[in-house]
């Protein structure tokens, strides 16, 4: 039961892993070939029947009856099952061993397009909130081509992130969606949108975070962005910490007379 479990996760996760990658122009990690197993399958009636009336004197001495029962006792073992059980393994093990390598080349061609977005986001379509909401046959000629270049761009950064996505979704680091893995902002960027009220934190879309002017981003993984989010509320909560002990001192020492002039 194992095995059978463990072929079927890997057929299911290398089929998820082509649906992701083949949109943004990946040749589809091959499954196994199965034709070239050994046929072990369990010999058919007529096979038997046919065996049997070749068969001149004592059936047990005909190599063909011998090859027959040899076939009929490797079926009944589950042979077969677990071979093609060890091929899909195999299949997603030999995917596997290249998703890292992928993931480090779709977050370069992710950065690149997530620049121009943020252009686009803080420049010429600055205030549109939704892409879907564009009307390029109501807009002028020159403005209509951007406008399409930015949707474009936007169709593949949304297409990336969910190849890199998939990628550490299929590793293991299944995490719920948040802005941490697509956007870098600063880290006065992120205490603005901490601290508004409401605060204003971007979704996880590149284009909801290039509205917000931050740079989008994808981490080495889905564990890094968590790290990332880590990363940022820490430096937020010392300098918190720090200008509270400032003003601590400060009271202390104006408790005293002292001047601090």
């Amino acid at each position: 039961m194992n095995d059978l479990n463990t072929a079927h996760r890997a057929r299911i996760t290398l089929a998820a892993i082509n649906r992701a990658l083949t949109p943004i122009g990946y040749d589809a990690f091959p499954g196994p070939d199965l034709d070239a197993l050994p046929d072990v399958s369990a010999p058919t009636d007529q096979e038997i029947h046919d065996a049997i009336t070749k068969v001149k004197g004592d059936v047990g001495k005909s190599a063909e009856i011998q090859a027959l029962a040899a076939r009929a006792w490797l079926a009944s073992t589950g042979t077969a099952k677990g071979l093609e059980h060890g091929a899909w393994v195999t299949a997603w093990e030999t995917c596997r061993a290249a998703l890292p390598a992928i993931s480090d080349e779709i977050r370069g061609k992710y950065a690149g397009v997530a620049d121009r977005l943020r252009e686009a986001a803080t420049g010429a379509f600055r205030g549109t909130a939704d892409l879907k909401t564009l009307d390029l046959h109501s807009l002028p000629t020159p403005l209509a081509k951007q406008a399409g270049a930015v949707v474009e761009d936007y169709r593949v950064a949304v297409a990336l992130h969910g190849a890199w996505r998939a990628i550490w979704a299929a590793l293991h680091e299944g995490a719920p969606s948040h802005w941490a893995e697509v956007a870098r902002p600063t880290q006065a960027q992120y205490t603005h949108a901490r601290d508004s009220k409401p605060q204003q934190w971007p979704s996880a879309d590149p284009w909801s975070v290039a509205s917000k002017d931050w740079e989008g981003d994808l981490p080495e993984s889905l564990k890094a962005a968590r790290e990332r989010r880590a990363a940022y509320m820490h430096t937020a909560k010392d300098a918190e910490d720090q200008r509270r002990a400032e003003g601590a001192r400060r009271g202390m020492v104006g408790g005293f007379g002292v001047s601090l002039l």
